[in-house]
């Protein structure tokens, strides 16, 4: 009979937690904004790649798997709660809470807080200051998942597909993440309000 592998050397495991050091280090809104500024990392970006084959995974992960669900499980989800209390608290014209809508458990665990801005263009305009505030928002994949390369060949999509286009267009997501503070969602409500504030002003002064 074939021999069981060994488990995971003490080199193997070392490496593991400097990796997943670094992954909660780069998880706080603000030091992974200076990492999003340098173009070489490609964080953020959207790239699809093919599942050429299933493979176990190593024995590393194995070892922590368990203990961090538990973990993770016994955390209370505090961010998503500033996040949802934030958008009550705005009640902006245009401004779609899509948890509150779309999620009958109010506790249920999000890796990101999703948000509609549904004025035209106005979407852009709170994801950079937010970006620029270094608070981690995210437009998650900016386009449809047919223009996305290579996955419309793959699926054999075809299509304008307006409706996820103007979905892409608008969706905003907000970090939920144990490192969020309640002083970054205060951040983000500011910033959302001015900036919502000031893009109707200069419309309005526009078509005046």
């Amino acid at each position: 009979p074939r021999a069981e592998s060994a488990g995971p050397g003490r080199q193997d495991v070392w490496r593991f937690r400097v990796r997943a050091t670094a992954y909660n280090l780069l998880r706080q809104p603000r030091l992974y904004w200076v990492f999003r500024m340098l173009p070489f990392f490609r964080l953020g970006q959207t790239i699809y790649k093919p599942l050429i084959a299933l493979s176990p995974e190593p024995g590393t992960t194995r070892i922590f798997l368990s203990s961090n669900l538990d973990e993770y499980q016994s955390m209370e989800p505090k961010a998503a709660g500033w996040i949802r209390g934030m958008l009550a608290e705005l009640q902006q014209d245009g401004l779609v809470d899509l948890v509150s809508q779309c999620v009958s458990d109010p506790h249920a665990r999000l890796l990101r807080y999703p948000v509609l801005v549904c004025e035209a263009g106005r979407r852009d305009a709170v994801y950079r200051a937010l970006h620029q505030a270094g608070l981690g928002a995210s437009r998650l994949y900016r386009s449809p998942l047919p223009r996305i390369a290579g996955v419309a060949e793959a699926a054999g999509i075809r299509g304008d597909f307006p409706v996820a286009q103007a979905f892409a267009e608008s969706l905003l997501t907000l970090p939920t993440h144990a490192q969020v503070r309640r002083e970054d969602i205060a951040a983000i409500r500011d910033i959302i309000a001015r900036t919502l504030r000031q893009s109707r002003a200069t419309q309005q002064v526009g078509t005046g």
